[in-house]
């Protein structure tokens, strides 16, 4: 892990924040590969059940810092491997088998965005607010962007994001539905805390499934989603964390999951 981005572990739940407050946290090589550190983390360790991502200072992310060499290198060929690694990221990032949530702290700007939109579910403090301003640099939105949200907030919203570069403020995000829930600026970190315990105190199998469908189905022809859907069920019933649920349940105690 680097300085750019901390890593810290407190029981089954993870929190990686991006730490270059006085940049605002912008996306960087050396933050790319922070994150990257982070994500391999949360891929092989099997005690980490839940993360969350946020920022210090006043942004969550302000997008890509255009001093890095992605931004100041000429040439397609000589700026792909840079390019490509920061999409290779994001991929790992939308396919952690564990949930993601981001905790956003304040301005998500550019690849800010499509961070909070690549994470499994999103929060905001009340000064939060996001910002697709690749249009005003002359370029698409970053690292998956353009699909993701579209898909989280309908192509009509997600094209006035991407044409205009306007702010979206936390509460219209809210009603939007990119973010589940707003806060105030000094709870943020204690409700996505709160958040994340609840789902790493659910069967960590379901869990990984139930984000693997909701993503991977939706837009599947409908036989083929109803045929996947079925087999994962049965798989799941077969389950010892299933066997476990509806062994407390009959007995009024609280369960206990260990992902088998």
């Amino acid at each position: 892990m680097s300085d750019a981005v901390l890593f810290d572990v407190d029981g089954a739940v993870a929190t990686i924040t991006l730490n270059r407050p006085e940049k605002m946290n912008p996306q960087s090589e050396e933050w790319t590969e922070g994150l990257m550190a982070a994500v391999a983390e949360l891929e092989t360790n099997p005690d980490i059940r839940v993360a969350i991502i946020t920022g210090t200072g006043r942004a969550f992310c302000a997008g890509g810092d255009l001093n890095d060499p992605t931004f100041t290198t000429d040439g397609i060929e000589v700026r792909r491997p840079a390019v490509e690694q920061g999409y290779a990221l994001f991929r790992r990032i939308r396919e952690l088998p564990i949930p993601l949530i981001a905790a956003v702290n304040g301005a998500a700007a550019g690849s800010g965005v499509t961070l909070a939109a690549a994470c499994t579910l999103r929060i905001a403090s009340r000064s939060a607010y996001f910002s697709l301003v690749f249009v005003d640099v002359g370029v698409v939105p970053d690292q998956g962007g353009s699909f993701l949200l579209a898909q989280i907030v309908g192509m009509g919203r997600a094209l006035h994001m991407g044409l205009t570069g306007e702010r979206v403020d936390a509460e219209k995000a809210y009603g939007w539905g990119l973010v589940t829930e707003v806060c105030d600026d000094d709870r943020l970190l204690d409700r996505a805390t709160v958040l994340a315990q609840r789902l790493a105190s659910k069967p960590p199998l379901a869990v990984r499934y139930i984000k693997q469908d909701m993503y991977g189905l939706a837009y599947r022809p409908f036989d083929e989603a109803m045929t996947a859907e079925a087999e994962h069920l049965n798989y799941l019933i077969g389950t010892d964390d299933c066997r476990e649920a509806v062994a407390a349940f009959k007995d009024r105690r609280p369960p206990t999951f260990e992902g088998r």
